[in-house]
């Protein structure tokens, strides 16, 4: 036998080499809006290998020094975001984050007064 050999006995892995409970890990991270570097820095892979597994497996990751959030919006809200895209020409996403940003840029103390209770710190 071949010194090169490798030891095929062990738990199965998935198509792109990684074990499943790795790519259920990166799925979950990536879903949580984590970028690849992020999530290889945690999974203790390298920052290709993560980008390749979520290549393979259609995993979509967030852009570097950015998260990635999904939201299910009501209906109504759809439908005044389709009428302002159409009268601005930006996409859905982009008028989005403007109106995050509209938010954030009052600063943190009048955001948490716009938003209500909801937004106030917890007490401990």
């Amino acid at each position: 036998m071949s010194e090169h050999v490798r030891n095929v006995s062990g738990p199965p892995n998935d198509a792109a080499g990684g074990s499943s409970s790795r790519l259920q890990l990166i799925a979950k991270l990536a879903g949580e809006g984590l970028s690849s570097r992020e999530i290889a820095k945690l999974v203790g892979l390298s920052h290709s290998r993560v980008c390749r597994i979520a290549r393979r497996h259609a995993i979509r990751l967030a852009r570097s020094r950015s998260r990635h959030y999904s939201v299910y919006l009501p209906h109504k809200v759809v439908a005044v975001l389709r009428e302002l895209a159409g009268s601005t020409g930006k996409s859905h996403g982009a008028l989005i984050c403007d109106c995050v940003g509209f938010v954030t840029e009052d600063g943190e103390a009048q955001a948490r007064r716009k938003l209500g209770v909801a937004a106030q710190k917890a007490r401990r």
